[in-house]
């Protein structure tokens, strides 16, 4: 083995070898650093404060600009009210669709989000190739140019949706239904599974091949109307998920339009602006037995939209006026007028948009309109 030899420690080598600086220039240098980090401590006390300052001088702003072109101000306007402080408006042009929340009754709003299309829009016709539902305050589907996407965190991401829906003899419990509040056009029942990222479809939906509203209750059911195959006006549930139906079919007259309005699994309304009145269908034990009444309510045009107050009276509103009902449609009477606007109807309540899209009006009584802000400034 070899053997390494060290010879001793010879200090007036490593002197010449290594030069240490005077100590004057190594005080120097110490208090310029010193002064260095005293000169960054207090331009960061000083941004700090400029901030504070600046936040109390500007006024917050709603949000951020649209990625892309800027729609907010060009684009059509919509309006959901997901309960009565939730607000979600919608701003779209045939290529983007964008959100805006507001969890306090329109007084703060988050900045507009919305899912940025894969490719260059190749929109060029009439109409609008776009839509999108508001499931809830979070939850948001739309579709652009043929591609869906979802969105589970009120827009701050979105993932894409197979295009095909995933067919099922009856739905998840977890998932939630589409078009509740229109789905002219539509010949199947859909719902979204939030946590798998598809759209469920059923395979049988008591066989109507349009429908015209989906509704779902709190406690499980699901009604819808439609027309069947002879083009009558219809109506059907289901209390198991969508596994089998019943049905009810109205008097074979033409109608427009026709307005739902779910309560339980046992109470629903059925409401046709036959002219020259309103016609209500109503059950209360689950669609075995519907009563049919002509209140005397002038049908306006249409019902603009129906829905179940919580303390178990039906409000309706046409063109015109605002009405409420205690004997499940029997008699109505007239509460207040209808102000002039886009009507939208959930299970709770109903509103009204302006058709400037600047104000909106709420009823959850059927009695009383409250006006919100939709577009502060």
């Amino acid at each position: 083995m070899s053997r390494v030899t060290f010879e001793a420690f010879r200090p007036e080598l490593v002197a010449d070898a290594v030069r240490q600086p005077e100590l004057d220039q190594l005080v120097g240098r110490a208090r310029l650093r010193r002064r260095r980090r005293r000169g960054l401590a207090a331009l960061a006390v000083a941004v700090l404060v400029l901030a504070g300052a600046l936040s109390v001088l500007v006024p917050p702003r709603r949000g951020a600009e649209p990625v892309g072109p800027a729609i907010r101000h060009s684009g059509s306007r919509d309006v959901v009210f997901v309960d009565p402080d939730t607000i979600v408006e919608v701003v779209f042009d045939p290529c983007h669709v964008l959100f805006s929340v507001s969890g306090d009754g329109g007084r703060r709003w988050t900045p507009y989000r919305g899912p940025v299309p894969e490719s260059t829009c190749p929109w060029s016709g009439p109409g609008h190739p776009v839509s999108y539902q508001v499931l809830d305050a979070h939850v948001f589907l739309t579709t652009i140019d043929a591609q869906q996407y979802l969105t589970t965190d009120t827009g701050l991401s979105w993932r894409r949706v197979p295009a095909q829906p995933v067919p099922v003899d009856e739905f998840d419990p977890r998932t939630t239904l589409l078009c509740q509040s229109s789905c002219t056009g539509r010949s199947a029942v859909q719902a979204v599974d939030l946590v798998g990222g598809t759209v469920q479809e059923l395979r049988a939906t008591s066989g109507l091949p349009t429908l015209a509203a989906v509704r779902g209750t709190a406690d499980g059911a699901i009604w819808l109307t439609g027309w069947d195959m002879h083009g009558g006006p219809t109506v059907a549930w289901s209390v198991d998920h969508g596994r089998t139906w019943g049905t009810k079919a109205l008097p074979h007259e033409v109608v427009e339009q026709m307005v739902l309005a779910a309560c339980t699994a046992r109470t629903a309304y059925l409401l046709l602006g036959f002219d020259p009145e309103v016609t209500v269908f109503a059950t209360a034990d689950g669609g075995l037995t519907w009563d049919q009444h002509a209140p005397g309510v002038p049908s306006s045009g249409d019902p603009a939209g129906a829905f179940c107050t919580t303390d178990g009276a039906l409000a309706m509103a046409t063109a015109k006026d605002l009405w409420v009902s205690f004997d499940r449609g029997a008699t109505f009477a007239r509460s207040a007028s209808t102000p002039a606007g886009d009507a939208g109807c959930d299970r709770n309540l109903l509103w009204i948009r302006d058709p400037d899209a600047v104000h909106g009006y709420l009823t959850v009584d059927g009695r009383t309109w409250r006006q919100v802000d939709l577009s502060p400034e």
